[in-house]
């Protein structure tokens, strides 16, 4: 059997499905807090980067764009 999901809509629907109210309202704070209409004591999603070196360049990321880039890089001495 193959699952296809073509958008984020439908993997939060299939998982909505699986995991039920919980979940459901999870994502309604996550995109709340997302647009900055919520404040939550707690994170709800925390991203830990052990090294911020890649050299893929990817538009929709730092690495992508040089004028920001040169914001984000750790100057060493």
């Amino acid at each position: 059997m193959t699952l296809e999901y073509r958008t984020e809509s439908d993997i939060v629907k299939k998982l909505e499905s699986i995991k039920g109210k919980a979940f459901s309202d999870y994502r309604k704070k996550w995109t709340r807090a997302n647009n900055f209409e919520l404040e939550t004591d707690f994170p709800l999603f925390l991203h830990i980067e052990a090294e911020f070196r890649c050299n893929m360049r990817c538009s929709m990321c730092v690495h992508g764009i040089p004028e920001l880039k040169k914001s984000f890089t750790i100057k060493k001495d």
